[in-house]
């Protein structure tokens, strides 16, 4: 049957079928609690799609705080290489200014860097955030000829501290292998006030222990009280670091890394052999 045949056939059966019982007006004019029922769709469809718009952006905005963030820095890039592996204390979070404002790129030290940070927001050295990645993830991006690799955290390993010292010792056996004439720096997690869980003085215990044994530095940003009493360094409603934060963590970290840079360019200088007479 040619087309418009098939449409007439088509046209002319409906138009057969009986009424429905709202009579002559289509479903969505028939009123429902006082309201035509197209009106209740549209609402509903307004409410989904101002949902979906708050998820999107919600989501967005937790994928952008989570993911891991490598930075390289453009200055003195020709310089020793250091690696900076952390949580969000070192990526930074929506309550700082953003990059150029984080401790990281406020380091004063005493000749240019070739910078590296590999650090993932809510992670750890056993606890995995919401990359589902903990700090060892990125051991085979850290820079075979990497000078200086600090480990700043983590507040976030909640797990038990057993695990938290096997899996440092490990990460810091991997480190020593990847990057075997770097300079290794442990520091410990440090907590905003007083009220210190009993948890994080048992990790940084484990990571002590790992520490010595795995021959690697250990700051203790927790018993120095690192942030402890923080007026004004800490964002309004959160627990990361501002500005002001990020720029005494700077200080704080600047005299730590300068130190290994020291020791790694003393390690490098080849011994001169002496003539006995």
């Amino acid at each position: 049957m040619p087309p418009r045949e098939l449409w007439l056939n088509a046209r002319s059966r409906w138009a057969a079928l009986p009424e429905k019982s709202w009579g002559s007006r289509g479903w969505w004019a028939v009123e429902h609690s006082g309201a035509p029922r197209w009106f209740l769709g549209a609402v509903v469809v307004f409410i989904v799609a101002v949902l979906a718009l708050v998820g999107f952006r919600w989501n967005s905005v937790q994928s952008a705080a989570a993911a891991p963030r490598t930075a390289v820095s453009s200055a003195g890039s020709t310089g020793p290489t250091v690696v900076l592996i952390g949580d969000s204390y070192t990526t930074g979070t929506r309550v700082d200014s953003g990059n150029g404002h984080r401790w990281p790129q406020l380091l004063d030290l005493a000749e240019p860097i070739h910078e590296v940070v590999l650090a993932r927001y809510g992670s750890g050295y056993v606890h995995a955030g919401p990359t589902g990645k903990p700090f060892s993830a990125d051991a085979s991006r850290v820079p075979r000829d990497a000078a200086v690799v600090l480990v700043f955290g983590s507040r976030n390993d909640v797990e038990d501290a057993e695990d938290v010292r096997d899996a440092a010792l490990a990460f810091y056996a991997e480190l020593h292998a990847r990057a075997p004439q770097a300079q290794l720096v442990a520091v410990a997690p440090p907590w905003v006030d007083d009220d210190v869980p009993d948890y994080l003085w048992d990790d940084r215990d484990a990571l002590k222990d790992a520490a010595e044994e795995g021959g690697v530095t250990f700051v203790d940003a927790l018993a120095d009280e690192w942030i402890r009493d923080s007026d004004g360094l800490i964002g309004e409603g959160s627990i990361h670091p501002n500005d002001a934060g990020h720029a005494y963590l700077a200080a704080k970290l600047t005299p730590v890394i300068q130190d290994a840079l020291d020791r790694a360019a003393a390690a490098s200088i080849p011994e001169v052999a002496t003539a006995r007479y």
